[in-house]
């Protein structure tokens, strides 16, 4: 790949905070990969997994999040 960092190092400057993902899948095991994915780069923080769209942006509302990985089929 080419310009793509393959090491975990972050790329955030130090004292800088993670980036904050609410993931949005109702696919359980899916849900659960992503969310550990985010988790495992220092520049990324799952702030939470919803498997409703009723629950979306009432948690997206209490965790403010910076980016949302919305399944846009989620039922």
């Amino acid at each position: 790949a080419h310009g793509v960092p393959m090491s975990l190092e972050s790329t955030v400057p130090a004292g800088e905070p993670a980036i904050r993902v609410l993931v949005a899948e109702d696919n359980d095991d899916l849900r659960r990969v992503l969310a550990a994915l985010f988790d495992a780069e220092p520049d990324l923080e799952c702030v939470g997994a919803v498997a409703s769209p009723e629950r979306v942006l009432p948690l997206a509302r209490e965790v403010s999040p910076d980016v949302v990985v919305l399944d846009l089929l989620l039922e």
